[in-house]
């Protein structure tokens, strides 16, 4: 009989297993006329650019028509979860400006900017918005990645529609070049539906412009992407005051390897002297990585104004808490409610209330950090971690308070599912020598990280 079970689990575990698969929808490599005759359906006229293999890929021959060329589709099925990927090359680089190929699947579209040498993305709009002839116009495109005159490189777009949700990576970044929220990946009622679209944008400026498009294919990602059993990795958004924090040292120097952190780093994106909607980070971690990390460090991270944070990650760092993660927050003057995270999807699971931006708190003198409980007894034999400045926030009914300073806490957790959010009210701001100048900061800002 249990011989019996045994093989009836394992059976279970196997068809577990093959629906978790991923399954190739379409592969091409354009090599073959006829298989690509029968595939694809060619909409042109006379004077228009031109799709032919051949023999190492689908060159498209562009002419200059702007906003009215040709295009070649396909009919797919509608894949939730899924990945288009193909590589790209100019099969002479000469030929390489103008706006030209332009890869669409669903909703999604991509093309290649070669005068601006980089790759971009759009999502069609209404009809209504559209210029007169054209079907796809780009309303509202953004930069991917850089694009060489010369080379071959690779190209993947993965998008979730549950999640409306599009990441687009090039060669092999472990990041995305781009992440794009709140994308209805099948469109509206208006728009076509199961397709790829391969087509030029026809702004060739007088000249014959040439592309090779190569490997495209389209995979359908399992429907349920399982958190890894064991977390790993260290994602650190270094915000305002990171350098004064130095958590990613404080981790590496006390068993961290160096190759598991990921930092993310705000940059502003303007010589100008006005901050508001300047600053972002200089990439975002894809899914993936986000949902199998196991730290999750914001330290001095602004979420606003104007998106720093988009919503969409701020909800995956929610889930992440939730299914097991733990979350760090490091107090500044720019995180928190002066980082605008009221309202935003992190505000439900943390240990704190969060309302006007004007809180503040400031001691007459420095406070020194005081353990509450054993975790933390060993500070207080230490010479004190001072306190000027801090978050003077109300913590929700069950945050359990770690570290206090002047009678205030400074340290509060909180659990979330099955996941961790910890808090530190503390700033560095202030005169004379704080808790991040002491010679046990490491040791103190690694604990706080690890919750242990």
């Amino acid at each position: 009989m249990e011989r019996k079970t045994f093989f009836c689990l394992l059976l279970l575990a196997l068809v577990l297993c093959a629906q978790a698969e991923d399954k190739v929808i379409l592969a091409d490599d354009f090599k073959d006329k006829e298989a690509f005759a029968k595939r694809w359906r060619l909409v042109t006229a006379p004077g228009k650019s031109t799709f032919e293999p051949d023999g190492k890929g689908l060159v498209l021959n562009m002419k200059h028509n702007p906003f009215n060329d040709s295009y070649i589709e396909c009919d797919i099925p509608l894949v939730k979860r899924g990945m288009l990927e193909f590589d790209m090359e100019f099969p002479d680089p000469a030929n390489s400006g103008g706006i030209g190929l332009y890869v669409d699947i669903y909703n999604i579209g991509s093309f290649f900017h070669s005068a601006c040498r980089d790759w971009r993305y759009y999502f069609p709009e209404p009809e209504s918005k559209r210029v007169a002839g054209f079907g796809i116009e780009p309303v509202g495109h953004h930069k991917i990645a850089p694009v060489a005159p010369k080379g071959r490189s690779h190209y993947r777009i993965v998008f979730d529609a549950d999640r409306d949700r599009v990441e687009f990576f090039k060669d092999d970044m472990e990041d995305p070049a781009a992440i794009a929220g709140g994308v209805s990946i099948f469109g509206h009622d208006f728009y076509r539906g199961g397709k790829i679209r391969i087509g030029s944008m026809g702004f060739a400026g007088g000249k014959i412009r040439a592309w090779r498009l190569l490997d495209l294919k389209l995979t359908a990602l399992a429907e349920k992407q399982e958190t890894s059993l064991r977390r790993s990795g260290v994602l650190i958004f270094q915000g305002m005051t990171f350098d004064e924090l130095k958590i990613f040292e404080a981790l590496t120097a006390n068993g961290v390897q160096k190759e598991a952190c990921f930092r993310y780093t705000m940059e502003s994106t303007s010589h100008a002297m006005i901050i508001s909607n300047r600053l972002l980070y200089d990439r975002m971690p894809g899914e993936k990585k986000l949902r199998n990390a196991e730290l999750i460090v914001l330290a001095d991270a602004p979420a606003g104004p104007g998106n720093i944070l988009p919503d969409f990650v701020l909800k995956d760092m929610a889930d992440f808490v939730r299914n097991g993660g733990r979350l760090v927050i490091f107090g500044g003057f720019f995180t928190l409610e002066k980082g605008e995270f009221q309202k935003t999807p992190l505000s439900e699971i943390l240990p704190v209330e969060l309302g006007s931006p004007f809180t503040t708190g400031k001691f007459a003198k420095p406070a020194a950090l005081r353990s509450v409980g054993p975790e933390y007894a060993w500070i207080d034999a230490e010479k004190p971690f001072d306190v000027v400045y801090y978050h003077d926030l109300k913590l929700k009914k069950d945050a359990a308070v770690k570290l206090t300073a002047g009678g205030k806490p400074m340290l509060v957790e909180r659990r979330a599912g099955l996941g961790s959010v910890a808090v530190f009210l503390g700033m560095k701001a202030g005169y004379g020598k704080l808790f991040t100048d002491h010679p046990r900061w490491f040791k103190l800002a690694s604990q706080i990280c690890r919750g242990k």
